[in-house]
């Protein structure tokens, strides 16, 4: 499946697609050149109307196509442009290369072409001492569980940040938030959260103070953000939950419950009753 970690030619028509210069791939199909010519630095196979389709790029398409480009060839893994336009969800993409005679997996193939792919890409961006490979292998995983796994894995911090930077999962980035050993890696984490639960977890679990105070930061939920004042008393994170807190009936509650003294005086004189 894995292509040799080489660098790949500058001018490579894949490489050409992914810099998506359309008058440079125009004027090399014009004069011939081979639009099935496959670029062996990443997975074995990669042609450039994968590159097209995992970019949902159609102007290069249609180019490429008209070129002579086969539809239904497929790459170390079995997967052909079609099966990578689904997979990352390009419908118009999709709907090109249908037109074109390209023909639909069934689901239990296309579930493990994905499986391949994301192994592929995700054995490069642990491993190749290329960055800008690992780059390009994190930007084509899909999965989410296995961004967050290489998010907080002891690799290549550029791979861990690329990781973390594609995770949509709000559970997920949470706990990348709060386990990630690289402070940099917590705060793309928590900068992406909007779940006011998680974010209050964040804010009391996370071992860089800095980390907890951007969730507790981004708390707007009142009871989630008394509940952080009264569980980080007498901190930057608890000082800065109670200095937003608003609504008089929760702060009222808070100062009769917390024991720090500084808390609980600063609590009392947000008290207007």
């Amino acid at each position: 499946v894995f292509a040799q970690s080489v660098t790949p030619p500058p001018d490579s028509l894949v490489r050409v697609v992914e810099y998506g210069d359309l008058a440079a791939l125009r004027t090399r199909l014009s004069s011939g050149e081979n639009p099935n010519e496959s670029d062996e630095s990443a997975v074995k196979g990669w042609t450039p109307l994968m590159a097209a389709a995992c970019s949902g790029d159609v102007d290069a398409a249609r180019l490429l196509l008209d070129a002579g480009a086969a539809v239904d060839t497929g790459n170390g893994c079995g997967a052909t442009a079609l099966n990578l336009a689904v997979q990352n969800g390009e419908s118009q993409m999709a709907d090109l290369l249908r037109s074109h005679g390209a023909k639909s997996a069934s689901p239990l193939e296309a579930q493990a072409v994905a499986s391949c792919v994301d192994q592929s890409w995700m054995k490069l961006a642990l491993e190749d001492p290329i960055p800008s490979v690992r780059r390009a292998a994190v930007e084509h995983l899909q999965d989410q569980n296995s961004l967050a796994w290489l998010a907080m894995e002891d690799v290549y911090l550029d791979a861990r940040l690329g990781a973390a930077e594609k995770l949509k999962d709000q559970s997920l980035l949470a706990q990348v938030a709060i386990q990630d050993g690289y402070r940099e890696v917590r705060l793309v984490a928590v900068r992406k959260l909007r779940d006011q639960p998680l974010l209050a977890q964040v804010a009391m679990k996370a071992g860089y103070s800095e980390v907890r105070l951007v969730a507790a930061d981004k708390l707007t939920d009142q009871s989630l953000l008394a509940k952080v004042a009264m569980g980080a008393i007498d901190s930057p994170v608890g000082d800065d939950a109670l200095a937003r807190l608003k609504d008089q009936s929760v702060i009222a509650m808070v100062a009769g419950k917390i024991k720090g003294r500084e808390s609980r005086a600063t609590a009392v004189l947000k008290l207007r009753d």
